[in-house]
């Protein structure tokens, strides 16, 4: 059963947050991706940007965010497939209410491979690996993802979100990296990181803004 959510008895402690625009090219990875977190127990929301507008993803993000009740929510793009045992080790560390948990050290991305036909992620293709990324998948309660300011929905190009996320997390509370591999398909996007992207000058900011807690929260100051 697909939707904006699949409906539990109980109201459950955990939501998976997934950023969604169907694009025809995608939609093979996303449903590998949901019948991941199905096999395993998850209930998903899927959250939308302005549809009169270019897809955002800060802004599906926060939708997404939004459509839960859980206490804890796991922030997961639509084409990014965690490790189990490490996105347990997430939950729990999370669950304090003052921790930003990366359940991940290394963001394997694919290589040209069927979604629908991977079994065992280790032995998929691999066509690289980041060893930096923070990008696809945190974990944190709810109530922290909003003292955090959410995802800026004013990064509008591809870029640079994840990175500002980081920035307040590690100015405002705590952030922790677990060791191990979260899995990504491969798909077409406009990756754009360089000066163009009217993103690169709003990193400053954050940059700016690590300096003093103070001034972090005036920037977050969007809900």
């Amino acid at each position: 059963m697909t939707g904006r959510g699949w409906a539990l008895a109980t109201e459950p402690l955990v939501t998976v947050c997934i950023p969604w625009r169907p694009e025809p090219h995608r939609i093979a990875a996303y449903e590998r991706v949901q019948q991941w977190y199905r096999d395993h127990g998850y209930y998903i929301t899927e959250g939308d940007s302005r549809i009169d507008k270019p897809f955002n993803l800060a802004a599906a993000r926060n939708d997404a965010v939004k459509r839960s009740h859980a206490d804890i929510v796991i922030v997961a793009d639509a084409d990014t497939i965690p490790d189990e045992k490490n996105l347990h080790r997430a939950i729990r560390r999370a669950r304090g209410g003052q921790r930003v948990v990366y359940p991940f050290t290394r963001y394997v991305y694919l290589g040209d491979v069927d979604p629908a036909e991977i079994e065992d992620f280790d032995q998929a293709p691999v066509e690289r690996i980041y060893t930096e990324s923070v990008g696809g998948l945190v974990v944190l309660t709810q109530d922290l993802y909003w003292k955090l300011g959410g995802f800026d929905d004013c990064f509008m190009q591809w870029g640079y979100e994840d990175n500002a996320f980081l920035a307040v997390a590690e100015t405002l509370s705590f952030v922790e990296r677990i060791d191990g591999p979260v899995y990504a398909f491969s798909h077409e996007a406009e990756r754009d990181l360089g000066r163009t992207n009217p993103g690169a000058i709003r990193m400053r900011l954050y940059r700016f803004a690590r300096r003093d807690p103070a001034v972090m929260r005036e920037l977050i100051k969007r809900w």
